[in-house]
């Protein structure tokens, strides 16, 4: 009998547990479930639209109907430099669908300071969501101690009359979401540093009904160092404190990648919940999409109620227009300028940092010629303008590139360096 009391214990209040918010495994693959504020935002890269999928399975055996599930969907997209939308749809049920927990949101975000505009070190970005909450329980899948039955497998017999008369439920509500990212990174370095603090379920409910009441703040407080030691290899360790209600969760882990290939990085990554369970992640990065899966471990003292869980998380970003930055032809094979020595086109799959190097070394080149060829500029204003051209050189010999940039770079040098000598003639005539 106490066990038959255990679960019916667990159903009900299990069911409220599952009706916070669902708890990903792999969080950093859920940019919009983390904070609005990481809407749009990539990493290293100006990228276009990007999709995610969160999907994560929890099973105990030794509960009666105690699986869970929880859904995520989200997608976003940069519009210009500074603005970003999206949207997030979530699903987490508990208890075999007796309680279901459904929400859509809107997302969007402002970046205050924006580091790929102005390859600055820094980004400063805040993010709103907006949307609508539901909960739901269906209380003919609950099972109930008068349901005892030593005949059926499970323990219980939902043929037999409950005694009960509890009633379905089903509640809405609008709500909305608030947060903040800073991140400081060295895009040549391949090296970034994000913090960012988020709270979700900020409005509350004026109908006051259990189902109304079961989203409450849930506050995360996040942060992530990614390093990449060089082209092949990199490690992002990471932090997550989640506080809703009573419950409270310390998710400190970290994942691995190392490339066999261009464009193939296989991930492995260790994640650990402070006193509730260890997660052991497996990936693969390709091109433009990576997927992973996970597989949670439940601490000893948990496994009462909570048992090992499988969760898979994909994500696809697909590349923006506007960043083919066409001004004239590139050979990819040979990474050679063209015959006018002055265009060049920036690969989709080049990296913010090689765009940025590139480009400014082919402004200055471009600046030059005009200084070369023009009749019409005094000697004084031709060596004001070299001044100030010698000392944006001078910041960019402190940036390097990629290996796949690095001869197109050295071409590009070369070209400034000849055109200088032209100029210190021109300028001594």
């Amino acid at each position: 009998m106490n066990k038959i009391v255990k679960s019916i214990i667990f159903i009900w209040f299990g069911s409220l547990i599952y009706a916070q918010d669902a708890r990903f495994y792999q969080y950093e693959m859920n940019d919009l479930f983390l904070n609005p504020a990481l809407t749009g935002d990539r990493l290293f890269d100006n990228r276009g639209l990007q999709i995610n999928v969160n999907y994560r399975s929890n099973s105990s055996k030794n509960l009666v109907n105690g699986d869970a599930s929880a859904l995520g969907l989200g997608m976003d997209i940069p519009l210009g430099h500074r603005f970003s939308v999206g949207q997030y749809f979530g699903n987490n049920r508990a208890v075999d669908g007796s309680f279901n927990n459904f929400n859509y949101f809107a997302s969007a975000s402002y970046k205050i300071i924006n580091s790929q505009m102005f390859n600055d070190n820094h980004l400063l970005a805040v993010g709103m969501q907006l949307g609508v909450v539901n909960n739901s329980l269906n209380t003919k899948r609950l099972y109930y101690e008068s349901q005892y039955s030593p005949f059926s497998s499970s323990g219980f017999d939902q043929n037999l009359e409950s005694g009960e008369s509890f009633a379905q439920q089903s509640f809405y509500k609008l709500d909305n979401n608030l947060g903040i990212v800073y991140r400081y990174k060295i895009p040549d370095k391949r090296l970034a540093l994000t913090s960012g603090v988020s709270f979700y379920h900020i409005s509350k409910s004026n109908k006051n009904t259990a189902l109304g009441e079961l989203n409450e703040l849930r506050t995360n407080v996040h942060f992530q160092f990614h390093y990449d030691f060089n082209e092949k290899m990199g490690i992002s360790p990471h932090l997550l404190y989640t506080k809703q209600g009573i419950t409270q969760d310390f998710n400190l882990g970290s994942f691995f990648q190392y490339n066999i290939h261009p464009d193939v990085f296989p991930i492995i990554g260790l994640n650990l919940i402070a006193n509730k369970a260890s997660v052991y992640q497996l990936g693969l990065r390709y091109k433009n999409s990576m997927f992973k899966m996970s597989y949670a471990f439940a601490n000893r003292r948990n496994t009462a109620f909570v048992n090992n869980g499988l969760e898979f998380a994909y994500i696809h970003t697909f590349i923006s227009k506007e960043q083919t930055y066409h001004v004239g032809d590139f050979d990819d094979k040979t990474n050679s300028i063209n015959k006018d020595e002055k265009e060049v086109i920036l690969s989709k799959s080049s990296k913010a940092g090689d765009n940025y190097y590139l480009l400014k070394l082919k402004l200055i080149v471009d600046r030059l010629d005009v200084l070369i060829n023009s009749k019409e500029i005094s000697k004084l204003d031709i060596q004001s303008e070299l001044n100030k051209i010698i000392v944006e050189i001078q910041e960019l010999s402190k940036m390097t590139t990629t290996e796949r940039y690095l001869e197109l770079a050295n071409q590009y040098k070369q070209l400034i360096a000849n055109k200088l000598k032209i100029l210190e003639t021109k300028i001594h005539q």
